[in-house]
């Protein structure tokens, strides 16, 4: 969308011209870009004006640059548009990923299946189908799915069913809390889906007005991934997922940090043709945060074993007689004793490839047919001892080759099952730390990287 305003900034007077994705400001007069110099390094602030027919914006500013004509240009990585009050209390997101997971089809379809017979009027009304509280930097949000409403934006409408999430919290004019709530559905869709491009996203924001809903604006958020939308084409819906969308939810929720840069850019990867070397550090990176993450699961050793020896260790490097040492010689004797006691205690990255194995060896063993699959490196059943060392073995010696510049142009399609093997191990932590079962990693896994036959069998049984 494209908006012309006038605004002062910082003392000098502009013209604001909001174009596709960065907006320029035009000084009125050019001597005024000494007022605007000491700025040019601004970063991060929100720039609030006024549009053509007088709503309100809010744009957040990432950084701006100056051109030679004498116009400013700023970078937003948002813009909050049409707003007339400065107040929120929700916001509605429909789009591409929500439409590809929350399938109205498949969900009415189950809803007959399963002996609910009602007859709902989706074009003027809606029908709840369910909804979700979480916790939100310490504020309670509630979140709720519902379908219908096809002819609520009249002849703007596109006449097909969507469904719809709304969003709910306390009255706030803070945007950039907005924005942050808003990111936590994206993060949700991009770990359900294994993909990043969430597609077009309307979010519409809703204030309240004489005790009802009232529409406030919209958000436009233009750091995301506006690509060309792949729907999915695996088993990731709505009815797989349902029993477990709420922890979704909340780890989406508490780990703003969670990165996807081993996420794949479009589709599953299986081939060697598919993995580039910064796709394989990227799996492994993410596989060791995820270790990290969880460290009581996936990196603590047994020590037991070697208890006695580092004891006895220990206490002779306590009886050492210090009279007369050095203070070099005395953190010596400090520095040794404490990598004493932190011996065996920590695993190398073999040993956390095979660990986290065998920590999840109920929710992966029954994917291991499908992972390794052809002729030159088979496998059935269980890993023996001996395939899950030598699969660790290479990818940490991949890790290692390719850390420093020892690595091959490309990875056969053998080396492909084993990094894929990595990349399903890695998912899988994730989805331990989000709280599944076992049986329900399994069945995760299988909607995702069709390395099981569960959801299947589910189905047809």
């Amino acid at each position: 969308m494209n908006d012309t305003s006038y605004i002062t900034f910082h003392d000098a007077e502009c013209i604001l011209l909001e174009e596709n994705n960065y907006i320029s400001l035009l000084l009125k007069n050019p001597e005024d870009i000494k007022k605007i110099r000491p700025h040019f390094e601004d970063k991060d602030f929100l720039l609030k004006y006024k549009g053509t027919v007088g709503f309100n914006s809010v744009a957040f500013i990432e950084r701006m640059s100056f051109e030679m004509n004498h116009t400013i240009k700023l970078f937003p990585k948002y813009i909050v548009n049409r707003c007339h009050k400065d107040t929120f209390i929700a916001f509605e997101m429909i789009g591409e990923a929500v439409d590809d997971f929350f399938s109205p089809s498949r969900y009415f379809f189950d809803r007959k299946r399963s002996g609910n017979n009602d007859v709902v009027d989706v074009i003027y009304n809606n029908e709840l189908a369910e909804s979700w509280e979480i916790i939100f930097e310490e504020k309670s949000v509630s979140i709720t799915l519902s379908f219908g409403d096809i002819l609520c934006w009249g002849i703007a409408s596109d006449l097909m069913l969507h469904p719809k999430l709304t969003v709910s919290f306390e009255q706030t004019s803070d945007i950039t809390y907005i924005y942050r709530l808003y990111r936590v559905l994206v993060r949700f869709f991009q770990i359900i889906r294994y993909d990043t491009n969430c597609g077009n996203l309307r979010i519409d924001l809703l204030t309240k007005e004489q005790e009802h809903k009232m529409y406030n604006g919209y958000l436009r958020d233009l750091s995301s991934d506006q690509g060309q939308f792949y729907r999915s084409n695996h088993e990731v819906e709505y009815e797989c997922y349902r029993p477990y969308i709420q922890q979704f939810l909340q780890f989406s929720a508490q780990n703003a940090d969670y990165t996807f840069f081993h996420y794949p850019g479009e589709g599953l990867r299986v081939r060697g043709r598919d993995y580039s070397a910064v796709d394989y550090m990227n799996i492994f990176a993410a596989f060791e945060a995820e270790c990290h993450a969880n460290k009581d699961l996936f990196e603590k050793a047994d020590a037991t074993k070697v208890q006695a020896i580092k004891e006895v260790i220990i206490s002779q490097i306590d009886d050492f007689s210090t009279q007369g040492l050095k203070q070099e010689e005395l953190g010596f004797l400090k520095n040794a004793k404490q990598r004493i006691m932190q011996l065996g205690t920590q695993l190398g990255q073999t040993k956390k490839i095979i660990n986290a194995y065998h920590v999840l060896y109920n929710a992966l063993d029954g994917s291991v047919e499908n992972i390794f699959y052809l002729p030159e490196f088979r496998l059935k059943g269980h890993i023996k001892d001996k395939d899950l060392k030598k699969i660790a073995d290479f990818l940490v010696g991949q890790r290692g080759a390719i850390a420093h510049g020892g690595f091959s142009s490309m990875f056969t399609d053998v080396d492909a099952q084993k990094i894929h093997f990595l990349e399903i191990l890695t998912y899988a932590q994730m989805l331990k730390r989000v709280g599944l079962e076992d049986s329900n990693i399994e069945q995760i896994i299988s909607a995702v990287f069709y390395c099981n036959y569960i959801l299947s069998q589910e189905q047809y049984s």
